[in-house]
């Protein structure tokens, strides 16, 4: 993902074997030559330099917010059983999650919220994927297989 007006990027770790997830890095790709032809032409290749970027601070619309919360508040409910860590396909790929739950239960609370009041469900689809897109960037739950999986432990973050 580019910074927009600048050249760097992001790098967001979303699968990883055997260890913690890392945290967002920094890159900025450098052109450097290797090797002048006789012509006088270049031939040249790239280098990745790790460079500092600041937190995404994009405000968060209030149905993103409002998902969240009820993604996080359903998988930290003091009803339900311990996690159930699993598989959820990705793209065609499988991703080991430590916790995971139908998505359908989050989609029904999302269009119970009193914003979704009225909304035609065209409408509400489109909201709910959006929001959905936007939690599941942040890197700590994906959505794949109708579940949504989370990747970290989540008992911190409660609305």
């Amino acid at each position: 993902m580019a910074v927009p007006g600048t050249n760097i990027g992001r790098i967001k770790v979303t699968k990883q074997r055997d260890m913690e997830l890392a945290a967002q890095m920094g890159f900025e790709l450098r052109t450097v030559v290797i090797h002048e032809t006789a012509s006088g032409d270049q031939i040249t290749s790239c280098v990745v330099d790790p460079k500092d970027v600041k937190p995404n601070t994009t405000k968060k619309s209030s149905l993103v917010r409002a998902l969240e919360k009820i993604i996080f508040n359903k998988f930290n409910s003091a009803t339900r059983p311990a996690a159930r860590p699993g598989r959820i396909e990705v793209n065609g790929t499988m991703i080991n999650v430590i916790d995971a739950i139908d998505s359908e239960i989050i989609r029904d609370s999302f269009q119970s919220l009193p914003e979704n009041d009225g909304v035609p469900t065209s409408t509400l689809r489109s909201r709910y994927q959006r929001a959905l897109h936007e939690v599941c960037r942040e890197g700590d739950v994906i959505y794949g297989s109708e579940k949504i999986g989370l990747l970290r432990d989540s008992s911190e973050r409660r609305a």
